[in-house]
C-alpha cells in the first residue's frame, strides 16, 4: 500500500481528512480532501452514555459495542457467525471492560512501568458523542475520553481520545489522540483485537513472510520469520515490527478468511492465549484449546510523539475475504 493509498485509506474510514500530523503518515501539506458526507445522528452529546450499543448493517451483519470502555465486544457475520473472542462469563459485567473483542489501549513512553501504563485507555471513561448513520448505508458510533484523574495518574499529559466504530461491508475502529496541553509527548498505542477461530493449530497467517519480530516468550529477542505464511504451532506473544502491509489470517476449520488492513500503525501483535495449543498436540485430555488468536495492531517502534495542538490517528479495518 503506497503513501498515497495509506492516507485515502484514513480518510475514507475516519470520515474527515487527515489534517494534522498522523505519524508515521506525517503530511502537512498537499491537495485539501473533499469533505465527508453529512451524516444522520441518532444520538449525541448531553444524553446518557448506554452500557451497550449495537450497530447493524442493512446486509444483516452486527457489532455490539460497550461505550464506556471503547471496547468492540461482538463483530457477527449476516450469517450469524461471530468472528471476535470476547469472556462471555464477563458479559454481564457493568463496571469494568471485557476480556478480548477489540480494546484499545496507550501509555506514556516514557513511564516507569510499562506494564501497568498501558492500561491507561482502559481506566479511561468514554462518552458516545455521536451515533448514526453515513449517506453509504454505514452505521457508526464516536466516542470521546472524558477527564479522568486516574488516567492523569497513568499519563500526566493532557490530551483527548477519539474511538470511531463504523460497520459497513466490513469493521473499521480508528483511535485518534490530540495533544491539548503545551509541551509534546510521545506514546506508545495499540488495538487489541482477538479473533474468534475454529482450531488455533489450523491457522495460518499471510502477509508476515520473512518479518523481524519480537519474540515476547523470549524477554524480547528479535527473530527473523520463515518465507512462508505463518502457522501457529504452539503459544505465541510476538510483535510484528514495521509491517504496514495487509495479512491475512486463514481459519481452516471456519473456512474463513479475515483481512487485516490497518494505517497509522507500523507493527502487529500476534498472540494466543495461554492454554491455546493446537488440538493434535492436546492429547492429554485437559482442558480444550481457547478458540482465540489476536491479531493486533501497534505503534510501539518507535513511540509516536505529538507537539501542542497536533493529533495522531490509527486505524484497523476488518473484512472477510477470499477461502
Amino acid at each position: 500500500m503506497s503513501h498515497t493509498d495509506r492516507r485515502e485509506f484514513v480518510r475514507r474510514l475516519l470520515g474527515v481528512g487527515v489534517a494534522a500530523t498522523v505519524a508515521p503518515l506525517a503530511c502537512s501539506h498537499g491537495a485539501k480532501p473533499a469533505p465527508a458526507p453529512t451524516p444522520t445522528p441518532t444520538s449525541g452529546a448531553g444524553e446518557p452514555t448506554p452500557e451497550t450499543l449495537v450497530l447493524r448493517h442493512f446486509s444483516g451483519s452486527s457489532v455490539e459495542l460497550r461505550p464506556h470502555w471503547a471496547q468492540v465486544t461482538s463483530w457477527k457475520r449476516a450469517t450469524g457467525d461471530e468472528m471476535l473472542f470476547a469472556d462471555a462469563g464477563a458479559a454481564a459485567a457493568s463496571d469494568a471492560s471485557i476480556a478480548g473483542g477489540i480494546a484499545m489501549s496507550f501509555h506514556d513512553a516514557t513511564a516507569v512501568d510499562p506494564a501497568t501504563a498501558h492500561r491507561v485507555a482502559r481506566i479511561v471513561t468514554w462518552d458516545l458523542v455521536e451515533h448514526g448513520k453515513s449517506l453509504s448505508g454505514a452505521e457508526y458510533a464516536l466516542l470521546r475520553s472524558a477527564e479522568s484523574i486516574a488516567a492523569r495518574a497513568f499519563m500526566p499529559q493532557p490530551f483527548v481520545a477519539t474511538v470511531r466504530v463504523t460497520l459497513d461491508e466490513g469493521l473499521s475502529t480508528a483511535l485518534t489522540l490530540e495533544n491539548t496541553g503545551t509541551e509534546s509527548f510521545s506514546f506508545q498505542c495499540a488495538m487489541h483485537t482477538c479473533l474468534r477461530v475454529g482450531d488455533v493449530g489450523r491457522v495460518t497467517i499471510d502477509g508476515l513472510e520473512g518479518a523481524t519480530y519480537r519474540d515476547e516468550l523470549a524477554r524480547g529477542r528479535e527473530r527473523r520469520s520463515r518465507r512462508a505464511a505463518l502457522r501457529v504451532d504452539g503459544p505465541m506473544d510476538r510483535i510484528y515490527l514495521r509491517r504496514p502491509d495487509r495479512v491475512a489470517v486463514h481459519d481452516q476449520a471456519r473456512d474463513v478468511t479475515v483481512l487485516v488492513d490497518r494505517a497509522g500503525f507500523a507493527d502487529l501483535m500476534v498472540w494466543t492465549a495461554p492454554a491455546a495449543v493446537p488440538a493434535a498436540d492436546n492429547s492429554s485430555g485437559n482442558e480444550a484449546p481457547v478458540p482465540m488468536l489476536g491479531v493486533g495492531p501497534a505503534q510501539l517502534v518507535p513511540a509516536v510523539t505529538i507537539a501542542p495542538g497536533q493529533l495522531w490517528s490509527g486505524v484497523q479495518r476488518l473484512r472477510i475475504g477470499e477461502t
